[in-house]
């Protein structure tokens, strides 16, 4: 693919993207550095490849790169989705926490002045995706809270988003909170539904090998 379309970023976004998922952190942090230095120097700068160079970075320990490659994106974007999944990865890694709250919040606060001007002419893909990005957007501000140990404040965030979208990542955060407030019941069924979230089968008489955050959700429900 980048042999074919040289100066394009998204061969080498891809790239990254698989390695991160199967948890080559190392790996995916070398492929950006081989990937981009065959790109121009206008798909350089491409953020969607920034942020997951930057979450490579902070994954494989190499933290402050990783701080300055996060940082620099929430310095020179202006798209809330781009607001959000960078201060989700410095909120996740506990880095500068009461600037990437006020980032969320601003994010949070352009996503509802847009969400005014929806209209029933959309298709329902699209409409389902903004609804989403706000509803990503509150578990993101409410897991920076969290780590600030801002625990009730951060619930009335992340219980609406874990309503709107039952993901594994939410009902993980969902399930922290009710540890942090030490009720382990209720936090043993949230990591019960948030293990329950992933396909157990990719096929009919396929099982799905659990993959490492699925192992660590068991571990947590031990």
């Amino acid at each position: 693919w980048a042999s074919m379309q040289p100066d394009s970023p998204a061969p080498v976004t891809a790239l990254v993207s698989l390695l991160l998922d199967e948890n080559h952190a190392t790996e995916a942090v070398a492929a950006a550095e081989a990937g981009i230095a065959h790109l121009p120097e206008m798909s350089k700068s491409d953020q969607r490849l920034q942020l997951l160079i930057g979450r490579a970075q902070i994954t494989a320990g190499m933290q402050r790169q990783g701080e300055t490659t996060l940082l620099d994106i929430l310095h020179t974007t202006t798209d809330p989705g781009m607001m959000n999944d960078a201060a989700y990865e410095l909120g996740k890694a506990g880095l500068d926490l009461p600037l990437v709250e006020t980032i969320a919040r601003d994010a949070l606060d352009k996503l509802t002045a847009e969400s005014k001007t929806w209209n029933l002419q959309e298709t329902v893909p699209n409409s389902l995706a903004k609804s989403r990005r706000i509803a990503a957007t509150w578990d993101t501000l409410g897991w920076i809270l969290y780590r600030q140990g801002k625990i009730t404040e951060a619930e009335g965030y992340i219980q609406p988003a874990w309503a709107d979208r039952a993901t594994a990542e939410i009902g993980e955060h969902l399930a922290e909170i009710a540890e942090a407030k030490g009720n382990r019941e209720e936090a043993l069924r949230l990591w019960e539904l948030a293990l329950a979230t992933y396909p157990n089968y990719l096929r009919p008489s396929v099982r799905k090998t659990p993959g490492a955050t699925q192992l660590e959700i068991i571990e947590h429900i031990e």
